[in-house]
């Protein structure tokens, strides 16, 4: 099952950049970005199918998991195009930015953006969600029914 999850990953991550150097309209901090959505998925899938719960648990966390991150992706795609458009920040904010190098015009689209922010409410969902079944699933495997 995990070297399916691998194989599913490497295809998706591959057909992502692909369609980033097709699509104009596809940006490449979307580009970026859904590749990491695909991998952290894929490694969350991956920790799942691993782990010591309980089938009922693997099963239905699987398909929600699965499920965000397909809505993950359709944010990702949303981000804006433009690096710039996002928001514009005050001189001492940009001098700093200036410091940081190649990476300044990435980390300033992401100030400010609401699409950013709900995938990381996703992805913090996403851990609570594991944890908490896992600690449950723990609870529960140590008691005898019957």
């Amino acid at each position: 099952m995990q070297f399916l999850i691998f194989i599913c990953a490497f295809i998706f991550i591959s057909l992502n950049i692909i369609f980033g150097l097709i699509l104009d309209l596809y940006s490449a901090l979307s580009v970026g970005v859904n590749c990491g959505i695909i991998i952290f998925t894929a490694a969350i899938l991956v920790v799942l199918g691993r782990s010591k719960m309980e089938t009922a648990f693997k099963i239905s966390l699987s398909g929600l998991f699965s499920f965000l991150g397909l809505v993950m992706f359709v944010l990702g795609i949303l981000l804006p195009g433009n690096l710039g458009e996002v928001i514009a920040l005050p001189p001492p904010a940009l001098f700093v930015l200036k410091l940081i190098g190649p990476y300044a015009s990435v980390i300033e689209s992401l100030k400010g953006n609401f699409l950013v922010m709900l995938l990381c409410l996703i992805v913090a969902f996403e851990i609570i969600v594991f944890a908490v079944c896992h600690t449950v699933s723990k609870l529960n495997g140590g008691r005898k029914n019957g």
